[in-house]
């Protein structure tokens, strides 16, 4: 069984939503493999999970990739 570094839980695999930023762009990616840490959440990614993680980060939308809005927000600006 392995343990996480940081909180010495359980660690299990499972699919997880990676996102990522690339200037002012925000990527989205589900289904990725990783080992997640049961007790504090912590997530694993093997190298070769990485490196595919990379080129999906670098690569040009496709017409059939899903696009979403997402409000972004300023910390401080909060209305009264």
């Amino acid at each position: 069984m392995k343990t996480c570094v940081f909180c010495r839980g359980k660690v299990v695999p499972r699919k997880v939503t990676f996102d990522a930023r690339v200037g002012e762009e925000l990527v989205v990616i589900e289904e990725v493999p990783a080992e997640v840490c049961i007790q504090c959440g912590e997530r694993y990614f093997s190298p070769e999970v990485l490196r595919q993680i990379d080129g999906l980060v670098q690569a040009e939308p496709k017409a059939t990739e899903t696009i979403i809005q997402v409000p972004v927000r300023t910390f401080g600006h909060a209305e009264q």
